[in-house]
């Protein structure tokens, strides 16, 4: 019984520091995904506005 219990607090105290870590971990990757994000936001606005841009050319050119 005194092995089994053993046995659970270690299991228990790995578990613990175990989910510290990955919390620890985790806080920095967000921070890099919000960058990420803001910086895929950028480039899906600047090729949106050429895109824009091209489509309006060449009904200028028809106009005139």
């Amino acid at each position: 019984m005194k092995k089994l219990s053993l046995l659970l607090v270690s299991i228990a105290l790995f578990s613990f520091v175990s989910l510290n870590s990955c919390k620890q971990a985790s806080q920095p990757a967000e921070a890099e995904e919000e960058v990420m994000e803001e910086q895929v936001e950028e480039v899906v606005e600047e090729v949106v506005e050429d895109t824009a841009m091209e489509a309006e050319a060449p009904a200028e050119e028809v106009v005139e």
